[in-house]
């Protein structure tokens, strides 16, 4: 019961951020691009922003186009196709609204079984998979009618999932399961577990090289989103997908970070395949195919997210008592611009559109 208690707050605590690779044609970028931002406290809301200038374009695009508010805190959006999906664990629920109009076009409630909504990965047009926190399955959702399926067994406390959508290994679904240290990769062709692999303790991101090839696995290490009192370091795995092998472990941290104090915040794999780590303290670089890594700078990052419609990197950073967005290259991290903002938050989401 207290490694639940103690991963549930670490949950409510944690960005989980996510974005779809679908369709990824990087288009001529716009001067300016549009963000959601979900609020800390209550009165919950979804502002509209927009950057560079970090304009309030919307205070809140939810209740603005419903005859509703939020039920609770957004703590994670994924996007897929015209959809924007708004998670809300201390509701058991996953908003679903369109990303030009905000209308909401359906909720995925679990209440009634009491699952926490962690996860969402969408391996095909009309087939989406959700991951719960606090339970051991994965539950199929039909895209067409949002109604659910069917559940698929996994290991314990599955809090992350990653498809590779638009590759040849498009149905290999991974799924990093916290408190049994392993990946259960699922076949969507039958939707059942093909494999499990095990990896390093507390499995907590997984993302994919943009060709699909391989699998990036960010482990956070005990002591951290448990009740273990004794700390391990934090590592990143590469995985084979063809063959399900362990490519390389190695600890998330340098000579100047030590991989026993870093808590990762989220794993964001852009389109040239180098992946992004924010920690508590500093901000990681990791190759998706080999699983080298270098530390980019010290900080305190909430979050690092790949903005495929511009190719750039977006980074969520603290600055003294604000925040700060700054946007980077998508390979090097290289600064490009930034822009403070006053209200402190953790979850930043750039729209498509």
């Amino acid at each position: 019961m207290k490694t639940h208690k103690v991963f549930l707050i670490f949950f409510t605590l944690c960005t989980f951020l996510s974005c779809t690779k679908e369709e990824r044609v990087i288009n001529s970028a716009p001067e300016s691009w549009k963000y959601l931002v979900a609020t800390e406290t209550a009165p919950f809301s979804l502002t509209l922003y927009e950057q560079p200038s970090g304009d309030i374009l919307v205070n809140d695009v939810f209740s603005a186009n419903n005859a509703e508010a939020l039920s609770g805190k957004v703590e994670k959006i994924a996007e897929y196709g015209k959809y924007l999906f708004l998670f809300i664990p201390s509701k058991n629920k996953i908003e679903v609204i369109t990303n030009d109009s905000y209308k909401k076009q359906a909720t995925l409630d679990f209440t009634s079984s009491g699952k926490i909504p962690t996860g969402i990965c969408f391996a095909n047009g009309t087939d989406s998979y959700v991951t719960f926190g606090n339970d051991s399955t994965v539950q199929l959702v039909d895209l067409t009618n949002f109604q659910p399926k069917w559940i698929i067994p996994v290991g314990h406390k599955p809090v992350s999932i990653a498809c590779p959508t638009g590759t040849a290994n498009g149905n290999q679904i991974y799924v990093t399961n916290a408190e049994d240290n392993t990946v259960s990769v699922i076949d969507s062709r039958d939707h059942a577990v093909a494999a499990t692999i095990k990896v390093s303790n507390v499995p907590f991101y997984v993302d994919f090289s943009n060709d699909g090839l391989y699998a990036a696995v960010v482990s956070l290490g005990t002591g951290k989103a448990d009740s273990n009192t004794t700390k391990s370091a934090a590592t990143v795995t590469i995985i084979n997908v063809n063959t399900k092998a362990i490519v390389k472990t190695q600890n998330l941290g340098t000579s100047a970070a030590d991989a026993i104090n870093q808590i990762p915040r989220g794993l964001s794999i852009t389109d040239r395949s180098w992946g992004f780590i924010p920690t508590k303290t500093n901000l990681f670089r990791i190759n998706s195919k080999t699983g080298d890594i270098s530390n980019l700078g010290k900080n305190e990052y909430l979050s690092a997210i790949y903005n495929y419609k511009r190719d750039e990197l977006i980074v969520l950073r603290k600055k003294g008592t604000n925040n700060e967005i700054y946007t980077a290259d998508p390979i090097s991290a290289a600064f490009k611009s930034s822009i403070n903002s006053q209200f402190i938050y953790q979850l930043l989401f750039p729209l498509s559109n």
